[in-house]
């Protein structure tokens, strides 16, 4: 199934507030720094989806365009 760019940005935004929302973040080299958030469940999701949260982290620091 493939998503249009908009459905992608769109679920990039809900994505970046929910990550914001637990405290995820990146280091200084790029890294995923999920010190700050304290439910397991979260972070072991987080952990699993890792290269999805950092692209998602990545593309908010790049001033990435939501709609």
């Amino acid at each position: 199934m493939r998503e249009a760019p908009t459905q992608l940005k769109r679920n990039a935004r809900t994505m970046l507030k929910k990550l914001i929302k637990y405290g995820a973040k990146l280091d200084d080299f790029g890294e995923l720094d999920l010190t700050e958030i304290r439910d397991s469940n979260v972070k072991k999701y987080l952990e699993k989806n890792e290269s999805l949260v950092k692209l998602t982290l990545m593309q908010a620091d790049l001033e990435f365009e939501y709609p």
